[in-house]
């Protein structure tokens, strides 16, 4: 997945990039989003600015959803890497913690409760 959208970018991105103007862009956008729609993935950002000096990018909005996952993505790993740091490697058993709470691991049992779902798709709501 992220092989893909980075090669789809470097392909855009990498080489000429056309930017158009804001009134173009104002004047076609009904024409982008019906691409948007068409091509999805495949479509190529939209890149424009004032004097076409590059500013702003619009893109499909699934594209734009990829990308958030891939930020989330980035953002755990930076978490992970500080916790990893920060590991001194010792360790405690179920029964250490639970005698620091003044319990004991016999009387810990499993919950039946079925566990939280987490991610369920996209963050983003679309208008119906």
């Amino acid at each position: 997945m992220y092989v893909f959208l980075y090669m789809r970018l470097l392909k855009i991105f990498g080489g000429f990039v056309k930017v158009e103007t804001i009134s173009n862009v104002r004047r076609d956008l009904l024409k982008y989003v019906a691409r948007f729609r068409i091509e999805g993935l495949n479509s190529e950002p939209i890149v424009f600015g004032e004097h076409r000096n590059a500013e702003a990018v619009v893109v499909p909005l699934e594209m734009f959803q990829l990308l958030l996952d891939i930020a989330e993505d980035i953002a755990i790993a930076e978490r992970i890497r500080e916790r990893a740091s920060a590991d001194t490697g010792a360790r405690s058993s179920l029964a250490e913690v639970a005698a620091d709470f003044g319990k004991e691991s016999a009387s810990l049992q499993p919950h039946d409760r079925a566990m939280p779902r987490t991610h369920q798709g996209s963050r983003l709501q679309t208008g119906s």
